[in-house]
């Protein structure tokens, strides 16, 4: 293993990249640059999340949901807030809920500049507003997740195909996640399937080549 400060090069018969693809491209940028560019151009938002945990009898609404999403126009400074005991079970006690509300966004990047307190205090009073919070919450956790969400603009699939085209160019490089075909855990699961067949038939191809 490397020390702390010394740099270490190891080598490797193929490499799938399923990191962010703002960090995907500082790392590749030295022997790829044009698919570095490329791949630098998918923007990414941000958003915090805030879980907490509620007794039922403190909440006015039925919240017979799984949860909600609150359009722009309605000018809130919450965007989403998921039900998360009501769509998985175990994720709170019987006679109590679970919440998962989302700030910020590409739509209200802002948010993000608050701190913990004043987003959590933010989150109570909007939720007091549309569920009719009675009570304090039993537990509570802030979670920011910076640059995490990728956007897909008008014209993302021309990029995406660009930035394929350009990664057929290193055989033994394959790019995975959520920045291409589908930001959701299956779409997730699924990139990362194809990209390992792909690195798998290009290894054995190799392997057929340098047999005897």
């Amino acid at each position: 293993m490397a020390s702390k400060g010394t740099a270490q090069t190891q080598h490797f018969d193929a490499v799938l990249i399923a990191a962010p693809t703002h960090q995907a491209a500082s790392m590749i940028t030295g022997f790829a640059p044009e698919l570095s560019s490329l791949l630098a151009q998918i923007e990414y938002a941000s958003t915090a999340i805030l879980v907490n945990i509620y007794k039922l009898s403190d909440i006015k609404h039925p919240l017979r949901a799984f949860g909600l999403v609150i359009p722009a126009a309605e000018k809130r400074k919450i965007f989403a807030v998921a039900f998360a005991s009501r769509k998985f079970l175990g994720r709170a006690p019987e006679d109590c809920i679970q919440l998962r509300t989302f700030i910020g966004g590409a739509m209200q990047s802002e948010m993000l500049e608050h701190t913990d307190e004043e987003l959590q205090e933010i989150v109570r009073s909007e939720l007091d507003d549309i569920l009719g919070l009675q009570g304090k919450p039993l537990f509570s956790k802030l979670l920011r997740h910076n640059q995490s969400m990728p956007q897909y603009h008008l014209g993302h699939l021309e990029l995406v195909e660009q930035i394929e085209q350009q990664a057929s160019r290193y055989p033994g490089l394959e790019l995975a996640g959520n920045a291409y075909r589908g930001v959701g855990i299956p779409d997730s699961i699924q990139s990362a399937e194809d990209a390992a067949e792909r690195l798998m038939l290009t290894l054995t191809a190799d392997a057929s080549a340098q047999a005897p």
